[in-house]
């Protein structure tokens, strides 16, 4: 007769914090998950001041200085020009940033990461401050907004295409 020491089952956590591109994430960590079912993840969009150092990954935009980070890049994703059919631009195949210097434009708030990128774009490259007309934290505003020619919304290309509307 032979005696085995029975282990309970080791339940491996994951953190993320989640900075930008929940819905990336979210598709990432469901076809994890499905191949790994020893594993929990708990992700949050927002930090917690009492778990502020607590994630083991965080999803995010680069941000102006990455020194003293480290990271890896995990995809390129253009800025597109989203822009309603009712705009005499769209019809245009190719803009520079320049040519949107009089639009009005719709646009994530302040507090997103992708707003100051595009700001800064908008400023450094085409050399104006957009005038927001509108700004919403809610991708599906934004886009109501652009469809009913409201403003010009400044995207990443492969999250815009992969959003419903």
């Amino acid at each position: 007769m032979a005696l085995s020491i029975l282990k309970p089952p080791v339940h491996k956590d994951i953190k993320i914090y989640t900075q930008a591109g929940s819905r990336f994430v979210s598709l990432l960590t469901a076809d994890f998950l499905y191949s790994t079912r020893d594993i929990f993840i708990s992700s949050v969009n927002q930090l917690s001041l009492d778990n502020k150092n607590g994630y083991d990954f965080t999803f995010m935009q680069p941000q102006k200085d990455m020194n003293g980070l480290k990271y890896e890049k995990l995809m390129d994703d253009p800025i597109v020009a989203v822009i309603s059919t009712k705009n005499p631009l769209s019809s245009s195949s190719l803009l520079s940033i320049k040519d949107l210097r009089d639009e009005q434009f719709v646009a994530y708030y302040r507090s997103i990461n992708l707003r100051d990128f595009t700001d800064d774009f908008c400023k450094n490259v085409g050399g104006f401050v957009p005038n927001v007309a509108f700004e919403s934290h809610d991708y599906s505003s934004i886009r109501y907004m652009i469809s009913k020619n409201k403003g010009i919304g400044l995207m990443p290309e492969k999250f815009f295409r992969l959003q419903p509307y």
